[in-house]
């Protein structure tokens, strides 16, 4: 950890554990890797247990392997609204 104060779009807290979540929109079809730098630099230096990086449209394919590759979970999806649907189908898998 850098001592750097980062920001998230959002996190919380369960059970004593920090959830960390980035919403990054795109106007585009497909999000590239430099979109999600920052982020991913973010979720390195913090370390939370979660991560959740959620991209409006998707992902590119160098996009994706770059997430992959640094161990960071993608929700791709359509909207907020079903981003967060999904986010919550993750969470409750998860619990179990």
């Amino acid at each position: 950890s850098s001592g750097v104060t980062h920001e998230f779009t959002m996190t919380c807290t369960k059970d004593n554990l920090l959830i960390a979540i980035e919403l990054i929109r795109s106007e585009k079809s497909e999000v590239k890797v430099n979109e999600i730098l920052a982020s991913c630099a973010k979720f390195s230096d913090v370390k939370p247990p979660l991560a959740f990086l959620i991209v409006i449209p998707k992902l590119n394919e160098k996009a994706k392997s770059f997430a992959k590759s640094n161990n960071i979970t993608y929700i791709e999806s359509s909207s907020i609204k079903e981003a967060s649907k999904k986010l919550e189908e993750i969470l409750k898998k998860w619990q179990k």
